[in-house]
């Protein structure tokens, strides 16, 4: 009998030790999920903030920055008939607008 009592006394903290350790790892789980779920919320955040600052970009481009650059156009070659002065004018305009001549260069590539 005696030693029927030890293998129950044995078998009780082990199960409860399994107990703990079941609850730790829900525990963890569920921070887990939870913080996945912060992880996603700002994943979408972003992305809408993303769509906002890139119709707000395309908007200034065709409302303010494209038409006044087409007016300094119109003025550079009324004032310059040769064909290759005027697109070197033209590059020179661009390149006084921006700080990085490499920005400048591809802007007037991508939108010109």
């Amino acid at each position: 009998m005696h030693s029927s009592d030890d293998d129950v006394v044995r078998d009780k903290p082990t199960g409860m030790k399994i107990k703990g350790e079941a609850k730790r790892k829900e525990k963890v789980k569920i921070s887990e999920t939870q913080n996945l779920q912060a992880t996603i919320k700002s994943f979408l955040e972003s992305k809408e903030k993303i769509l906002y600052h890139q119709k707000k970009r395309q908007a200034l481009l065709e409302q303010k920055i494209l038409p006044h650059i087409f007016k300094e156009f119109e003025m550079i070659q009324m004032l310059n008939q040769d064909k290759t002065i005027n697109i070197h004018k033209k590059k020179q305009y661009i390149r006084k607008l921006f700080k990085n001549k490499t920005d400048a260069i591809a802007f007037y590539k991508k939108h010109l």
